[in-house]
């Protein structure tokens, strides 16, 4: 089976293209709400073949943390990719295995299933990636989102074809980093995404949301205490030292 992502050009992305085929595989069902952590926390079955993590080249040299979760097929495969700066670089972790995802477990478990490598990315100064200071949604996002995409298409495990995927911030992240046209992207299917940040969400109506910005503050640090969980499963010290100063970088902006 050939895997295909449409074409993505300056006048129009191809978001119809794998939303098309996330509902030809029945992908596209009820999935986890944005912001919200699934309840349960009962043990998950891994679902991949092998599993890599590393660190990816931003085009300054900031490194960015990914994970890769491979099929158990042999060739390459096109990339299902999410990028945010929750807990995407940490995907198939010791906290994903117990559900504790800022996304959808159930959803990546069945892109694999169809034959596509699911890569989680790590926006700068968040999770495990270095870069400072943390910048939501700032100038490098895109550029980052562009470079992750490209390094994604040159893995030995890749085709070549990168989709985006998710909402929320990986929903925003997918607009900033096709903005960039990398050549790689063949489509994005962004959703819940913000068309004015202050109107839409620091002040709805005009109003500032006060508790807006304090309850999301604590949003990130509860998702980074699944970065934190999966990171010292694997005694990854590298990866703990990191965090705590993408923490202090979060509170002091």
């Amino acid at each position: 089976m050939h895997h295909h992502f449409t074409q993505v050009t300056h006048r129009q992305v191809g978001a119809s293209a794998l939303v098309c085929i996330l509902a030809f595989t029945g992908i596209a069902r009820s999935q986890t709400p944005p912001g919200e952590v699934p309840e349960s926390d009962a043990p998950q079955k891994q679902f991949w073949a092998r599993r890599e993590t590393g660190y990816l080249p931003a085009a300054d040299g900031t490194l960015l943390r990914y994970s890769v979760l491979l099929p158990a097929k042999t060739g390459r495969f096109p990339v299902a990719l999410s990028y945010s700066g929750y807990d995407t670089g940490s995907i198939g972790g010791a906290a994903y295995l117990k559900n504790d995802v800022t996304f959808s477990f159930d959803l990546d478990r069945e892109l694999v299933a169809k034959g596509y490598a699911v890569m989680g990315v790590n926006a700068r100064a968040t999770g495990c990636s270095e870069g400072a200071p943390f910048d939501f949604l700032g100038v490098k996002y895109g550029e980052d989102g562009r470079d992750a995409v490209e390094f994604a298409a040159k893995q030995p495990w890749s085709n070549g074809n990168v989709g985006m995927y998710g909402w929320s911030w990986a929903g925003m992240s997918q607009l900033a980093t096709a903005s960039d046209q990398p050549p790689h992207l063949k489509a994005i299917v962004p959703g819940m995404v913000l068309g004015d940040l202050r109107l839409d969400n620091a002040a709805p109506g005009g109003v500032t949301a006060y508790a807006m910005a304090s309850h999301w503050n604590e949003f990130v640090h509860f998702r980074w205490n699944a970065v934190s969980e999966s990171a010292n499963a694997e005694h990854d010290s590298r990866c703990l030292e990191q965090l705590k100063k993408n923490a202090r970088s979060l509170d002091e902006n």
